[in-house]
């Protein structure tokens, strides 16, 4: 009866260490299938055939175009009228019509023309837009543009204060003004200068309010 014994705990044993023998293959079997985490389209092949790769090593790029993101760039003038979840209205030149987006991301730090960018999720079920288009986003405001604008460099103080020199009658005067948009090196002016002021874009440093100055020709 002993031998017995023996040979049936020896088997069981042996039947044991087949079963983990075999989870170990499964899982290294398992290892040899990449699976990407989302359906989509290879648009980048980032390994060559016959490479020695190790987990964690990226081998492809894909695209999925389900679900576009179009950034935009917001004055901070206008950051405030935009809300995580808002719904906002893009247009393409590729679509007849416009078509529904939602805010998903705003920045929380400025550029360097004080510049907020906004990040819309964009539902492209039909595959009508592709990645790496030009699009617009559509909201409505009741805020009209006057047209007139100044240099950014032009601007003495800070954008909650904006003054600006104007040469008037020979002299250097500090104005104050209502500041619209800004887009890029340039400043809306909604109010408190006209078409006709003539505007020091550069030396405000030497300046002083009511200094007579020199218009160089």
């Amino acid at each position: 009866m002993q031998p017995q014994r023996f040979k049936q705990k020896k088997t069981k044993l042996g039947i044991k260490a087949a079963k983990i023998q075999k989870k170990q293959l499964e899982k290294q079997l398992r290892a040899t299938v990449i699976k990407a985490p989302f359906s989509g389209v290879i648009t980048k092949k980032l390994i060559d055939l016959g490479s020695v790769i190790g987990a964690g090593t990226p081998v492809v790029e894909i695209t999925d175009i389900a679900k576009l993101k179009l950034t935009v760039n917001i004055p901070e003038r206008d950051i405030q009228k935009f809300k995580m979840n808002q719904s906002i209205a893009v247009s393409s030149d590729q679509l007849s019509g416009q078509v529904s987006g939602k805010i998903s991301n705003i920045s929380v730090v400025a550029d360097k023309s004080h510049n907020f960018k906004v990040q819309i999720t964009v539902n492209n079920g039909n595959k009508v837009l592709r990645a790496g288009m030009y699009g617009s986003a559509v909201i409505k405001s009741d805020y009209s543009v006057t047209n007139l604008s100044i240099p950014r460099k032009a601007l003495v103080g800070s954008l909650k204060d904006p003054q600006v020199y104007v040469v008037r009658n020979g002299k250097a005067t500090l104005v104050s003004f209502d500041i619209g948009l800004s887009e890029g090196d340039l400043i809306e002016v909604r109010g408190g200068l006209n078409a006709s002021d003539k505007v020091v874009v550069r030396g405000q440093i030497n300046l002083k309010n009511n200094k007579n100055v020199k218009i160089a020709q």
